[in-house]
C-alpha cells in the first residue's frame, strides 16, 4: 500500500507539471501570437475544466486504489490475528507445519507453499511440510546451506523476493519440464528465526492469479515466519518433553518385565504388532504415533501388581485374578497427569475390554471402544498366546489364528482380527490349511 501511494504521489506531481506547461505554453500563444484577451479567457476556462476533469478522475483512481490497499491491510492484519490464534493452540509440529503453510497461501493467494527446517547435526534442510507438491516427498528433499533460494535465505537469514527465478543470476535455475504448472516464476522466501538463531524457511510461490509478488507479501510473509518459528519451537519442546516422560515410563516399564524371562520385551512386540494393524488399516500418522505410545505403556500398570502374583505358575485364584485386573486402572492413574494425548490414556485404560461388552475395568461395548484399545487388545492378546508364559509354553500357530477365529466378534472387533490375519498371512506365520475350527482345550486368549 505504501508503495501504490508513493507511485500515485508521483503521477500526480508529474501530470500537474505537464498541465502547468501546457497551460502557460497556451496563453503564450493566446495573448501574443493571437493577440486576443478574449480567447485566452475561454482558453483558460477549457483548459481549467480539462485539468479539472483530469484531476477527478485521477484522484478517484488513486483512493480506489488506497481503498483497496487499506481493505487488504485490514484483511492481512485480520488474518495474522487469526494465525496467532490459530498456531498458538496447535502443538502436534506436523499439524502445525500444514496449517502455517495453509493460512501463508490463503493471505498470499497462492498454490504452492513449503516449510524446511533445519537438522543441526547435518547442518541442512529437511522438507517438512508442503501443500501443492507430492507428500511423499515430505522427509526426502534435503538441501544444503547456501545452495538454491532456501538454502541461500537459511545461510543468510534474509528474506527473498524472486520475480523470475530464471532470470536472477544468484541461482541460475534450469527450466523444468513441467514448467507449465507454474503460473509464473516468482516466489518469496522468508527466514525462520528464534532469538537470531535460524531453524528453517517457509516458502511461497504460484500465484492465483499468475502476478508477481509484491514487497507487501514479502513483508506479511516475514511476520507470519516470526510467528510461526516461537510456535514450531515450542511445539518442538512439547513433543521432546513427552518423549522424555514417555522414555522415563518405558524404562520403568523394562525393568519390570526383566523381572520375568516370559513377558521380556513383550510391550515392544504388542506395539509392532499394533501399528502393523494400523499401517494396513491406513490410519494416519497421528493416530499411529499415539498407538505407538500406548503400545509402550499399555502394561505400566503392572507395578502396583505384586511380584508373586505375576510370576505366578500356577493358575491364579479369584482374588488374585483380580489384582490383575486392576493393572489398566492402576496404569491409567500413573499416566493422567502426564501431558499426552488423551487417546494414549483411554487406550492404557481400556485395552481389555471386549467387543461383547464383557471386559473390563467399564464393560465398554463394541464401538464405544476406542479404535486404539481395540487394535491394542488383539495385538496383546496374540502375544499372550504366542509366546511362553511361566503357566504354559506358546500355543502352535494354528491354535492361536483358531482362537483369534472364534472371538472375533466376542472378545475382538472383527474387523481388525481380518486385517490381523491378512499381516499373519503375510509374514508366513500361518497357511490356509493350519485353520482349524476348534480347539481340544480351552485356550488363554488373554495376557496375565
Amino acid at each position: 500500500m505504501v508503495e501504490e501511494i508513493k507511485r500515485s504521489k508521483k503521477l500526480v506531481i508529474a501530470y500537474f507539471g505537464i498541465l502547468l506547461l501546457a497551460f502557460s505554453v497556451f496563453q503564450y500563444f493566446l495573448l501574443f501570437k493571437v493577440n486576443s484577451k478574449m480567447y485566452a479567457l475561454y482558453g483558460s476556462i477549457f483548459l481549467a475544466f480539462v485539468s479539472f476533469l483530469f484531476f477527478y478522475f485521477l484522484i478517484k483512481k488513486t483512493m480506489t486504489t488506497v481503498i483497496d490497499d487499506i481493505a487488504r491491510k485490514k484483511y492481512e492484519l485480520s488474518s495474522i490475528k487469526q494465525i496467532n490464534n490459530a498456531i498458538i493452540n496447535v502443538l502436534h509440529l506436523d499439524d502445525l507445519l500444514e496449517l502455517i503453510i495453509n493460512i501463508g497461501l490463503q493471505v498470499m493467494n497462492a498454490e504452492k507453499g513449503s516449510i524446511m527446517l533445519i537438522e543441526p547435526d547435518r547442518n541442512i534442510l529437511i522438507l517438512k511440510s508442503a501443500v501443492g507438491m507430492p507428500k511423499e516427498l515430505i522427509g526426502k528433499i534435503e538441501q544444503k546451506l547456501g545452495e538454491g533460494v532456501a538454502g541461500f535465505v537459511a545461510e543468510n537469514g534474509e528474506p527473498l523476493l524472486i520475480e523470475d527465478i530464471f532470470k536472477d543470476k544468484r541461482f541460475g535455475k534450469k527450466r523444468p519440464k513441467n514448467q507449465d504448472m507454474y503460473k509464473n516464476n516468482s516466489l518469496i522466501s522468508a527466514p525462520l528465526l528464534i532469538k537470531k538463531e535460524i531453524i528453517g524457511v517457509i516458502n511461497i510461490n504460484n500465484k492465483k492469479d499468475g502476478s508477481i509478488f509484491s514487497q507487501d507479501d514479502l513483508e506479511l510473509l516475514i511476520t507470519l515466519a516470526n510467528q510461526a518459528a516461537i510456535s514450531i519451537e515450542t511445539a518442538k519442546l512439547h513433543e521432546n518433553v513427552k518423549e522424555y516422560i514417555i522414555s522415563v515410563v518405558k524404562m520403568a516399564t523394562r525393568a519390570l518385565e526383566a523381572k520375568d524371562e516370559y513377558t521380556f520385551g513383550h510391550s515392544e512386540r504388542v506395539t509392532q504388532y499394533a501399528v502393523d494393524i494400523a499401517e494396513k488399516m491406513g490410519l494416519d500418522s497421528e493416530l499411529k504415533e499415539n498407538l505407538r505410545k500406548a503400545g509402550l505403556l499399555h502394561d505400566i500398570g503392572k507395578i502396583g501388581v505384586r511380584e508373586s502374583v505375576l510370576l505366578k505358575p500356577g493358575r491364579l485364584t479369584d482374588e488374585e485374578f483380580a489384582e490383575i485386573k486392576s493393572h489398566p486402572t492402576i496404569g491409567y492413574e500413573i499416566i493422567e497427569s502426564m501431558e499426552i494425548d488423551e487417546s494414549i490414556k483411554d487406550a492404557v485404560l481400556h485395552h481389555h475390554e471386549r467387543f461383547d461388552g464383557w471386559g473390563y475395568p467399564d464393560k465398554l461395548k463394541g464401538e464405544g471402544i476406542s479404535l486404539l484399545s481395540r487394535i491394542l487388545c488383539v495385538a496383546d492378546s496374540f502375544d499372550a498366546m504366542s509366546s511362553n508364559r511361566p503357566y504354559r509354553k506358546a500355543l502352535p500357530a494354528k491354535i492361536v489364528i483358531s482362537e483369534l477365529t472364534k472371538n472375533s466378534g466376542t472378545q475382538f472387533d472383527p474387523e481388525i482380527v481380518v486385517i490381523f490375519l491378512e499381516i499373519l498371512r503375510g509374514q508366513g506365520y500361518y497357511k490356509e490349511e493350519d485353520l482349524i475350527e476348534e480347539t481340544e482345550e480351552p485356550k488363554e486368549t488373554e495376557e496375565k
